[in-house]
């Protein structure tokens, strides 16, 4: 078989499960485990722990990693054979047949009882191809770690729990026999496949039932989350068998209704495709079931816990309390927007009897110069900045006065005009206007100055010869002075190199050319003449 080979199983000694049960243990908290461990929990001598181990890792019943430790880990055919040997010694199985089906977390093979009654057994294989198990199943907690071959485990027991459930309450399920970590027994449903079916007599009568089914699940409490002709069996008299239920959850789920319509809608796609008919009418969650159990309570189905129920109950409580919270409140703010108004109808009416009596206006205080209205007396002349602003020449003729504010004082001046317009109302405002004029200096506030032109600074400090910057301005000074560029200078650094490399260029040309270049000239030289004498010719 192609992924359960039993024939070591019939050979194995007691000591070499007990090694592989050791194996197992020291998973729970280890994800390789150490050879000491592994002897420490077998009970048995160093030597004989190290041949069994040997001996399992050549079965590949187990894994051997030296990093970052020198330790041992269970294979899923490890995990196979310890579920296997338990139910051998239960009577469950006594033989292991052919393989029947194969799935994404799932093998199917046949079995034998010790009577001679044919069985199935189902090996659960989470991790293999079906690795998405955070975002479909909830069998861990957020930011849980987890080991496949234990979460096989538990979707094996919920499988069977799901069954066990579902066969007592009449429903049309393998019989449920036996459970051992990842491997569940159940009877072998005689059928074929769904999807293997290419004719079906009556394929509304077979509609009808399976909508019924998929109703009846939701009245008990269950929506069975994958609805589909792979995991439907029908026999020859059309008569439909149900299977595959880890992914079952709860009609409390928050997602229900959206599992229950896609299980509604794969069938009715599939009877349209495959075989020509198309439901008219096809159930709904909340029309068309009724809740008759709670199976999803007593299974702790996905969707339903009783944290969950506690939390449910408390929000319809907290709504309730809401209500009635928010009733009370729209009373009192009726109440008191009437008494806002009977007040506010009070207060217009002794406006309008004091109205009459006093009228206060702001007091206007006459500028020195001008007709404009100010509210405060300040002082005209102001010493201009600049000599060429005349906006300070005319206000200092406008006012004419000696305790005239200084250049300094008028801005704290003008900003004390700003603030008494500021309280008294808007009708000052154009007089503080002209008054701030007056204390700035400026005949409008929106006109701009003239710009004053910026003069370059005289240079006062020589530069020497020596101070030169550029090799330009050294040429230059030592031309007008007739001086030597200094030692160290950016100027005498270039002379020298140049002179450097006249006198280097000179001496090649004496010696005409380069070492290289003269080896070379004479090679050719050489080889030349070496041509002539083997032609035939002298000279040159």
């Amino acid at each position: 078989m192609p992924n359960l080979d039993v024939k070591v199983l019939r050979y194995m000694s007691n000591d070499e499960f007990r090694v592989l049960t050791a194996v197992e243990m020291g998973m729970k908290n280890h994800e390789i485990v150490p050879s000491s461990l592994i002897e420490a929990i077998s009970g048995l001598k160093r030597g004989g722990a190290f041949k069994l181990i040997r001996s399992l890792a050549k079965n590949k019943l187990v894994g051997h990693q030296s990093k970052p430790y020198d330790g041992y880990r269970l294979t899923s055919k490890g995990y196979d054979y310890l579920a296997l040997k338990t139910l051998c010694k239960r009577g469950a199985i006594a033989a292991v047949g052919i393989q029947i089906g194969v799935g994404k977390e799932s093998d199917i093979f046949t079995a034998v009882r010790p009577d001679g009654e044919e069985v199935a057994i189902k090996l659960h294989k989470l991790g293999r191809s079906f690795r998405t198990l955070k975002k479909n199943r909830d069998y861990t907690r957020p930011g849980q770690s987890f080991n496949w071959l234990y979460m096989s485990r538990l979707s094996a027991l919920k499988e069977f729990a799901f069954m066990s459930a579902l066969h007592a309450k009449g429903f049309d399920v393998p019989t449920p026999i036996d459970v051992n970590r990842h491997v569940v027994v159940m009877s072998l449903a005689h059928g074929y496949q769904l999807n293997a079916v290419q004719v079906l007599r009556n394929p509304a009568t077979v509609f009808s039932s399976l909508m019924e089914l998929i109703c009846s699940l939701a009245s008990y409490g269950l929506i069975h989350c994958d609805f589909n002709e792979f995991n439907m069996l029908i026999d020859d008299e059309e008569k439909v068998t149900l299977i595959d239920f880890p992914q079952m959850v709860s009609t409390s789920h928050s997602n229900a209704e959206y599992y229950f319509n896609r299980d509604v809608e794969c069938v009715r796609a599939f009877f349209k495709r495959r075989y020509g008919f198309e439901a008219v009418n096809v159930p709904t969650l909340e029309a068309d079931t009724c809740n008759k159990h709670e199976l999803d309570k007593e299974l702790a189905a996905s969707g339903w816990t009783p944290s969950q129920a506690k939390d449910f109950q408390a929000v319809n409580e907290a709504m309730a309390q809401g209500d009635e919270g928010e009733a009370g409140e729209e009373e009192e703010e009726e109440e008191e927007s009437d008494e806002e108004e009977s007040g506010e109808e009070g207060e217009e009416e002794g406006d309008e009897a004091e109205g009459g009596e006093v009228e206060r206006q702001p007091e206007e205080v006459k500028a020195p110069a001008g007709d404009a209205t100010v509210l405060q007396r300040a002082p005209a002349a102001v010493t201009p900045v600049h000599g060429s602003q005349s906006g300070g020449a005319e206000a200092s003729s406008a006012g004419g006065g000696e305790g005239g504010a200084t250049a300094e004082q008028a801005p704290a001046a003008a900003a004390a005009v700003v603030e008494a317009a500021a309280e008294e109302g808007p009708s000052a405002v154009a007089g503080g206007v002209v008054a701030c004029e007056a204390l700035l200096g400026a005949s409008n506030l929106n006109e701009e100055e003239d710009e004053l032109p910026l003069h370059a600074p005289n240079r006062s400090v020589p530069v020497h010869s020596g101070q030169a910057r550029t090799a330009g301005e050294m040429r230059a000074s030592n031309k007008a002075t007739g001086a030597k560029p200094g030692a160290g200078g950016p100027v005498c650094v270039a002379d020298r190199v140049k002179q450097e490399l006249r006198r280097k260029n000179s001496l090649r040309q004496a010696k005409g050319g380069s070492r290289n270049e003269v080896k070379n000239r004479e090679a050719r030289k050489i080889a030349s003449s070496v041509k002539r004498e083997l032609n035939g010719t002298s000279g040159w």
